[in-house]
């Protein structure tokens, strides 16, 4: 038997590398060709390539038909070790020129090889990837399918057993299967007859190699030699070869020896000769160096000149102030009075208006243009001060990244111990204190003395106030710097921040997480390109990260230790006494700081808060309106949205531009869940009807981001430049209602496609419900039907029936998907559209919500309670609902139906009905506020046939019984569900009465009635997945193929002139809009603004404050 393989044995292999393991079975491979002659040859795992150029060497040797495949990644794993591109290219380099013919590299993972390879017709398989247990068993019951009926499959590392290898142990579970054979050297080579027609020589092979083990290890073991010979004869004349090299390098450093020594005699005769010279230059240097030494004292002299001038400088500009502020305030005094108010109120009753004079603040910052011009040039040097108490981890990260970033200004870091109890932290400061300065206070003297301080160290310089837990990058100095001196009247700059009230990013006045996936680092540097130079006025700092100018600091004073001593107000106190002497502050739009928030003292922080707060407002009763109307016009709006933009591009994510109405529901509902559900995926946008405009803003799961408002009319150039900028490659239209038709312009604009999504029948339908006049469902009628519809509740642009929908299948039928979240509305809009194909069964959610067990209890003395949940409007069911607890109650039925929710007219309640309204709701209580009604039941009143109802989802989470009718979404969405009644459309009072008995009898026996099966009415489609599904198509890549507009600096500060016009068309917005009252709200704002509100609740406890709030609120 082996005597056939003799031949073989004297074949040397032409590839070794350093990979000695397979260099023994090399011999096997050419006798395992010879056996079995493949069709096709697959290995899995192939790295240096030397088994698979073995096979590839074979297949010339014999010339076989053989077709060859060696599938890697080339990228290594945990047992081959990371390695980089070399290994592939070494490979491919020795494989093309030889094999390139037969045979190809697919760099790639096994699994992805598996589509270029046919079912069926790999004869050789030769497994040597990941060798865990479970790659193993993986890559060969994934390749199985592949595998021909004359199959054979080697196995590599068979003999290996430490740490994680496990081809072992899958080997002995296919050994009981196979026919198979062991090679035990060079860590085991496994030989498996797999298919179920292999040729008689392998079989036989087999058979005689496990009945002479011992012959045949030895004989292939021997073989295998004849690698090993060959690799050190290889070694052994490279090594010969470079002790060729060797020698002749060393006759050659004789050689230049030689030449050296023969250089150095002649060298030091040189030295000698220019020594005598370099006395004589030595003489002449000392000579300048003395005068040299006078010019740089005169220079010294001139410097501190110039400094002590710029110092005056500021000092002229502090005293100019003084006397301007001086004077505006006698003339504010004056012209405020009740006498002068009188005065003018006369003037204009007797026609002489003219003549009235009103305060108007003055202008500040005049100085002599000669001044103002040395003072933008004198910009000073800076000192960063960081007070510090606690919290070990937050301060050093905070030093840390100041000392690492990259600004450029002269400034000095003083870091001051304000008595700190952490041991490890002062021990910290102590031993890197060599890297900045460090102060001790003796005792803790709080914060704003600590930083008053800090502040009084230099009187030359400008200072930043850094919190211990905040985070800069790159040089976030320089850029503050810049926007300080933008003009004489700046006292101090605020960066943007995620934690930081009016100059919070994204969501303004919150506190916010970094968005996903990115740095400070990364999210400043964006700030930088998208804002850059940007600035907005701002009534006041923010002193997690305040940059103050000395001139400020001279003119206005220090911050108020007396106050404010623990904090929290010091800043705001500070800067409303600057902007009463012409001051302005400003946010730096460029600029991005991480805040954490509370670090120092957090335990005292909400108390500190109030006390703050309440100081504050006793010396600025107007403070709370001025930062009220500044949060009501959002002026740094355009700035979040340009580095929500830039953060878009940063991303590299698909960009979807949302479009829908602005009146909020099921579809506001629906594309918030769409954005949670594909998060990672996508960046969404949004575009919406606000008014008469347009606003445009990034939707997320958390959906306040700021907004631009457009004018369809006056704005749209600009709108689709601002879509081109940020690269949307999608537009999904949730509603057509409210939006102007250009609106449908959009997708040629972008030269992108397009979605719907169906929330309701107005594509069919501009009545929206399929409801009548009276609210109830109108049965669908014909095209005559519609028409008469129509006539009698006439709408404006609609002539008829059949334009309205002409003009709808042509916004569809350019749609690549139409969702439409249920079975019904398919059917409905299927007979509507016939012609349409390209409609996708989407619900909005896959959940299967079961019923609660066990059933609320329901005791034969207690009225059954009934919950009725939303806003219910006719077609929702208001007037069915009143109708029948008008009746319940006058016949003393045992119902209590609770509405929680409103109806569109004020309903008759309890005790004239069985009826009890609870009121709006949020949405987070929801669940909270059933369990305190405690129902026993849920229903649903509505008339019109609902498209999905997210009211419904509500319910079903509860897991309680429902009554609905059997109408839209409703029957399929109970289907099979149990302890659920439908009633036909348009039932009458005695039909719901006489089913809450049918309800109650069930409830009290404990006995169902039968599962409701709309299963028969199926359309047979497999629901859609968004989460899965929504981004498998075309317009979702991450990078387009053509660059829709330019992204350089330049651009992006034209934006910003172009969405600074556009704040004059955005609508303004209300102060206290979460008051529900509007008479209330009219009195709070009142109280607000004379600065009485705050005042007030300050005096009561928190716990009444809170009461308050939510009372208002509802």
């Amino acid at each position: 038997m082996l005597n056939r393989f003799t031949h073989l044995s004297n074949v040397l292999p032409e590839r070794l590398t350093a990979i000695e393991s397979w260099h023994r079975h090399i011999p096997f491979a050419f006798a395992m060709l010879d056996m079995l002659r493949p069709g096709v040859f697959v290995e899995l795992g192939t790295h240096r390539g030397d088994s698979y150029c073995a096979f590839c060497q074979g297949v010339v040797l014999q010339k076989l038909d053989t077709r060859c495949y060696a599938v890697d990644t080339w990228q290594g794993d945990a047992h081959a070790g990371k390695y980089g591109d070399e290994i592939y290219e070494d490979l491919r380099a020795w494989h093309d020129p030889r094999y390139a013919e037969f045979s190809s590299l697919l760099r790639m993972t096994f699994d992805q090889a598996l589509e270029h390879i046919a079912d069926g017709s790999v004869d050789l398989l030769h497994i040597d990837g990941l060798h865990t247990y479970q790659a193993v068993k993986h890559d060969f019951e994934s390749w199985l399918p592949k595998l021909s009926e004359r199959a054979v499959v080697l196995f590599h590392d068979t003999n290996v057993r430490y740490d994680d290898f496990g081809v072992w142990q899958l080997w002995e579970e296919l050994v009981k299967k196979y026919p198979a054979f062991e090679f035990p050297f060079g860590f085991g080579l496994g030989v498996l007859a797999v298919g179920n027609k292999v040729p008689e020589s392998v079989l036989a092979f087999l058979n005689f190699a496990c009945a002479n083990v011992s012959e045949v290890v030895s004989f292939f073991y021997r073989c295998g030699d004849a690698a090993e010979v060959l690799k050190k004869g290889n070694e052994i004349k490279r090594i010969q070869a470079r002790l060729q090299d060797v020698g002749s390098q060393l006759e050659y450093a004789r050689a230049v020896v030689d030449q050296r020594d023969s250089m150095l005699v002649e060298r030091a005769e040189y030295l000698q000769s220019i020594e005598q010279s370099f006395a004589l230059e030595r003489e002449s240097a000392a000579q300048k160096m003395q005068s040299l030494e006078k010019h740089i004292e005169s220079l010294k002299t001139t410097v501190l000149s110039v400094q002590e001038q710029n110092v005056e400088l500021l000092r002229v500009q502090a005293n100019h102030r003084r006397l301007m502020a001086g004077q505006e305030y006698q003339l504010r005094m004056i012209l405020q009075s009740k006498l002068w108010r009188i005065r003018n109120k006369c003037m204009s009753l007797v026609g002489l208006g003219r003549r009235r004079i009103d305060f108007a603040p003055l202008n500040l910052t005049v100085l002599p243009v000669e001044q103002q011009k040395r003072l933008e040039q004198a910009r000073p040097s800076v000192t960063i001060i960081v007070p510090v108490y606690k919290g070990m981890d937050d301060t050093v990260a905070c030093i840390e990244s100041i000392l690492a970033s990259s600004y450029q200004l002269d400034a000095e870091l003083v870091v001051i111990n304000d008595a700190s109890p952490e041991p490890e932290l002062v021990d910290w400061l102590e031993k890197e204190s060599h890297r900045f300065i460090l102060l001790h206070n003796p005792t803790n003297l709080g914060f704003v003395a600590t930083v008053n301080r800090g502040m009084q160290l230099h009187q030359n310089r400008d200072v930043v106030l850094v919190n211990s837990d905040t985070l800069v990058a790159n040089d976030w100095l320089d850029r503050l710097q810049f926007a300080a001196y933008t003009s004489g009247a700046t006292g101090t700059v605020t960066p943007f921040s995620n934690n930081a009230t009016i100059c919070s990013f994204p969501v303004f006045c919150e506190d916010n997480l970094l968005p996903d996936g990115l740095d400070v680092s990364e999210i400043d540097r964006v700030f930088a390109f998208a804002n850059k130079g940007q600035t907005v006025e701002i009534p006041t700092a923010v002193g997690f990260c305040m940059y103050i100018r000395r001139d400020c600091l001279l003119d206005v004073g220090l911050f108020d230790a007396i106050r404010f001593g623990r904090g929290y107000g010091e800043e705001n106190e500070f800067c409303m006494r600057s902007a009463l002497r012409g001051w302005k502050h400003l946010l730096a739009g460029d600029v991005f700081v991480y805040h954490k928030g509370g670090v120092s003292f957090a335990e005292t922080q909400t108390e500190n808060q109030r006390k703050g707060h309440a100081a504050l407002i006793k010396l600025f009763p107007e403070y709370d309106w001025i930062i009220q109307q500044h949060v009501m016009q959002d002026p740094a709006a355009r700035m979040r949205f340009a580095a929500e933009a830039g953060l878009t591009i940063e991303r590299g994510l698909p960009v979807v531009l949302l479009v829908s109405h602005g009146r909020g529901g099921g579809s506001q509902r629906h594309m918030e869940e769409l954005a949670a559900a594909v998060k990672g995926q996508v960046c969404f946008y949004l575009l919406q009807a606000e008014g008469s405009l347009l606003s445009l803003s990034r939707l997320t799961d958390k959906c306040f981001h700021a907004k631009l408002y457009f004018s369809c009319e006056h704005d749209w150039a600009l709108l689709c430049d601002t879509l081109k900028l940020l690269d949307v490659g999608r537009i999904h239209f949730h509603h057509f209602i409210d939006l102007p038709e250009k609106i449908m312009d959009l997708p040629e604009e972008l030269m992108c496609a397009y979605d719907i999504t169906v929330h309701d029948f107005f594509l069919a339908c501009p009545q929206i419900t399929l409801t009548d006049e009276k609210g109830n469902y109108c049965g669908a009628p014909d095209v005559v039907g519609c028409n008469k519809c129509l006539e009698k509740r006439p709408l404006e642009g609609v002539e008829s029936i059949e334009s309205w929908r002409e003009r709808s299948l042509q916004i569809m039928c350019g749609a690549e998907r139409i969702f439409l979240p249920s079975q019904d509305v398919m059917r409905r809009m299927t007979a509507y559209f016939p012609v349409i194909k390209s409609w996708v069964w989407a619900p909005h959610t896959l959940a299967d919500y079961k019923v609660s067990q066990p059933l609320p209890a329901l005791q034969t003395s207690e009225p059954m309670r009934v919950l009725v949940v939303g806003a219910l409007s006719i077609f929702k069911g208001a007037d069915t609902l009143e109708k029948v607890a008008l009746q319940a109650r006058a016949g003393r039925q045992p119902l209590e139906i609770h509405l929680l929710g409103y109806a569109y007219r004020r309903l008759r309640s309890y005790p004239a009905s069985v009826l009890h309204v609870h009121g709006a709701y949020k949405e987070i209580e929801i669940h909270q506020l059933i369990d305190s009604i405690d129902p026993h039941v849920a229903w649903f009143p509505g008339s019109c046939p609902e498209t999905w109802s997210y009211t419904l989802s509500a319910v079903l989470k509860t897991g309680l019984p429902i009554v609905a009718t059997a109408i839209g979404s409703f029957p399929e969405r109970l289907s099979k569900r149990g302890w659920s009644w439908l009633l036909p459309v348009n039932s009458d009072v005695d039909a719901y009465l006489q089913c809450f008995e049918e309800v109650r009898k069930s409830l009290e026996t404990g006995l169902s009635p039968e599962p409701i099966d709309t299963s028969g009415d199926v359309l047979g489609r497999t629901p859609f997945d968004y989460e899965r599904d929504y981004c498998v198509v075309d317009g979702f890549t991450k990078a387009r193929l053509v660059k829709q507009t330019d992204r350089s600096v330049g651009s992006w500060s034209a934006f910003h002139e172009a969405w600074h016009m556009l704040n004059g068309s955005a609508p303004q917005g209300e102060l206290l809009p979460q008051v529900a009252n509007p008479q209330i709200r009219k009195i709070l704002i009142f109280m607000l603004k004379k600065g009485w509100l705050q005042p007030a609740l300050a005096r009561l406890p928190v716990g009444v404050v809170s009461k308050l709030k939510d009372f208002l609120v509802r």
